[in-house]
């Protein structure tokens, strides 16, 4: 699964909304929303570590898949 894809599955698992994660990341929804569907590159290093700590995973599992 792709990274946009993976991240939505595991943000609507949690029942975090999109503009909840894009707030505790500082971005824009939209922006998020455009990750998750796939119209955008993964983000930068350091968001992917932040965003996986929001989501409860080890950095290296969402790294891996960036």
């Amino acid at each position: 699964m792709q990274f946009g894809p993976y991240v939505r599955r595991l943000r609507v698992a949690q029942g975090i909304t999109l503009r909840e994660l894009a707030r505790q990341l500082d971005v824009s929804p939209t922006y998020i929303s455009q990750i998750e569907q796939g119209n955008f590159a993964p983000p930068a290093e350091e968001r992917v570590v932040r965003m996986a700590q929001i989501l409860g995973l080890h950095p290296d599992e969402l790294l891996a898949r960036a």
